[in-house]
């Protein structure tokens, strides 16, 4: 019978003394399931073939580790000179980080680099344990195990990383990263690997979990609460939140101005550079360390360049990872623009790794939809042209524009596609720029309704400048409506109003016209709101803008109570609660990418196609599971710059 033997040892490890207790654990590792090979040779002869290839596996993981532990020394090194290269970027830039900080900064580069080759072995060292459990050999899976926990022990971040042979449905193990990031095509599984992780971490502490928005964080505490994810294993927030809370508990640290936090709208730029004032002096370390385990921000694509320098001064005393995709990058913050994804982040994060199933068109029944939208990716990234005859001709359909005025018919036929199932739902994505023409489109689809920005400037501005003395009053009131509903406007009702003041109209006053001689008599927010309910109940109405409908009667019913807040104030109090809510997709929701990105439904369609750059483009394609419906002057679609 073949005798399990070494044949030769694991080289090149020994570069630290982290490195060399690393490489006596696997050593044992490698010598325990040869012992375990010895043992089984008075087994019956039945183990002779599982023995044989044992031995397979474990030269094959001897080779694995010696190739990880020379990659991570590289590694370790990059990583090293790029940190302190970015630091003293900072300090020539800021003026806040000397010398000595730099160098800190620099050896916390170097312990996470550390980290990662532990990290990289032990995933490697996974690798092996699962052919051995292939092969069946519980005794060295065993012994397997225990070497695992003894390594992941003794690496600068265990973290709690979950061990074992499986990983979910997924090659990564958010638990099992440090300075890495995560690359996440569109539909490929990004939230249920946060999800999935979450509910497998077992430490006391909690992992952070930051995002952009309010509305971005209420969608993931919902999908946690649908997964009966333990709250108690999680923080979740905004960045800019985690920031503003982190300066108000440290203000003589941090040294702001407590102004920006007391602003009617908190001046962000300001309050982002304390926050990283702060982290860099390195005061509040220790209290992050011991407050979470870990820290995680998705949709990392959209991270301005000081949110972005916020987690990466984090990052020094929490093992960090971001999600993200960086052609999903959309949104822009003015005098605070978007990190660069291949220089900045890159940069911070060098452990790339990546999600390349298409999960949301599989789970749909569409998957060749998927995969073509994933080389359709690839082409985008490269500048090249996406050439719609190429895509799944059941799943793709293209409706040619050719500039005239018959485009119009072509793309409200478009936008009326129907979805393919019962109860489906369809989104239509138009120009990010024009809300008018998102509104108008909205206005003359059946069914359609807007997804509104949740700044709701539109109500805001309405509000601060109603007066309900003004003798423009009631005409200020209709006209808004009408930018909220059909069927109704100034130009039919008013005269009307006119005639019935004057007691010469032949015809009895509707329930609407009533309503604004009531208002014309009281001039009462709670008049002007019951004038705005009435209107909508007129024949051949329909409301195309709901929300921004509620939003306006809730602030006008508020502002209805004596001794409350104004119209005005109302409507921001009104607003910034909704930023914290998850909002429903309707049937048939018409808007921008910039309001549609992470939503996804049955049927997605894309007016003018060939006018939206590279990023808007893939976003807006991907936002359909089962059907894309694309709408340009030419099949071969070049992304503009």
């Amino acid at each position: 019978m073949r005798q399990l033997r070494i044949e030769k040892p694991v080289r090149h490890l020994s570069f630290t003394a982290t490195h060399h207790r690393r490489t006596v654990l696997v050593l044992a590792l490698l010598g325990a399931l040869s012992s375990a090979g010895s043992a089984a040779a008075a087994e019956p002869t039945s183990l002779e073939t599982q023995l044989a290839a044992l031995k397979d596996q474990v030269s094959l993981l001897t080779a694995q580790q010696s190739l990880v532990a020379a990659q991570q020394t590289q590694l370790t090194s990059q990583i090293a000179g790029q940190i302190l290269l970015q630091s003293a970027q900072t300090q020539v830039e800021t003026g806040v980080l000397d010398k000595a900080k730099a160098l800190a900064l620099g050896k916390s580069g170097l312990e996470q680099a550390e980290a990662e080759a532990a990290f990289a072995q032990l995933k490697g060292i996974q690798t092996g344990l699962k052919s051995v459990a292939v092969e069946g050999n519980a005794g060295a899976l065993s012994v397997g195990r225990n070497a695992v926990v003894r390594l992941q022990e003794s690496a600068p971040w265990s973290g709690g990383c979950s061990v074992g042979v499986s990983m979910a449905s997924y090659d990564i193990d958010l638990l099992q990263l440090a300075g890495a990031r995560v690359e996440a095509p569109a539909g490929c599984g990004k939230t249920q690997l946060l999800t999935d992780a979450l509910a497998r971490h077992g430490q006391e502490k909690p992992i952070l979990l930051l995002t952009h928005t309010n509305a971005g964080v209420a969608a993931l505490r919902k999908r946690l609460n649908h997964a009966r994810v333990d709250p108690k294993r999680y923080r979740l927030g905004t960045i800019d939140g985690w920031a503003m809370r982190l300066i108000s508990s440290f203000p003589l640290r941090a040294g702001h101005n407590p102004a920006i936090l007391l602003a009617q709208r908190p001046d962000y730029s300001a309050i982002r550079d304390a926050a990283v004032h702060l982290l860099l002096g390195g005061h509040v370390g220790d209290v992050i360390a011991a407050s979470y385990a870990r820290l995680w921000v998705d949709e990392y694509q959209d991270c301005s360049i000081r949110q972005h320098a916020i987690i990466q001064a984090a990052s020094a005393f929490l093992p960090t990872c971001v999600v993200g995709d960086p052609l999903q990058a959309i949104f822009g913050f003015g005098n605070d623009p978007l990190a660069s994804w291949p220089d900045a982040v890159a940069m911070h994060f060098p452990g790339v790794h990546r999600l390349d199933r298409p999960w949301r068109w599989i789970n749909a029944g569409a998957e060749a939809l998927g995969h073509w939208l994933l080389d359709a990716r690839q082409l985008l990234l490269a500048g090249r042209p996406v050439d719609l005859a190429t895509a799944p001709p059941a799943a793709v359909q293209w409706v040619q524009l050719d500039g005239t005025a018959g485009d119009h018919g072509r793309l409200l036929h478009a936008a009326g596609t129907v979805a393919p199932q019962r109860d489906g739902t369809v989104l239509v994505i138009g120009h990010s720029t024009s809300p008018p023409t998102q509104q108008r489109m909205a206005s003359q689809v059946p069914g359609a309704v807007t997804v509104e920005a949740v700044d709701l400037r539109d109500l805001v501005d309405f509000a601060a400048d109603l007066d309900l003395r003004a003798i423009d009053a009631l005409h200020r009131l209709v006209e808004f409506a009408a930018r909220l509903m059909t069927g109704t406007g100034p130009a039919a009702f008013l005269p009307r109003i006119d005639i019935l003041q004057r007691g010469t109209g032949r015809r009895e006053a509707s329930v609407a016209e009533a309503a604004a001689l009531t208002f014309l008599a009281e001039r009462s927010f709670g008049s002007a709101g019951a004038l705005i309910e009435s209107l909508t109940r007129q024949a051949g109405t329909r409301v195309y803008r709901p929300i921004v409908l509620r939003a306006c009667l809730n602030a006008l019913h508020t502002a209805a109570v004596g001794g409350g807040p104004t119209f005005h104030e109302a409507a921001i109090r009104i607003r910034e609660q909704g930023r914290m809510q998850d909002r429903g997709l309707p049937r048939r929701a018409v808007g921008s990418t910039l309001l549609l990105k992470g939503l996804e439904a049955h049927v997605a369609v894309v007016l003018d196609a060939d006018k939206l750059n590279p990023a808007n483009l893939y976003v807006a394609m991907t936002r359909g599971s089962m059907r894309l419906v694309i709408c340009s002057r030419t099949q071969r679609l070049v992304a503009r710059p």
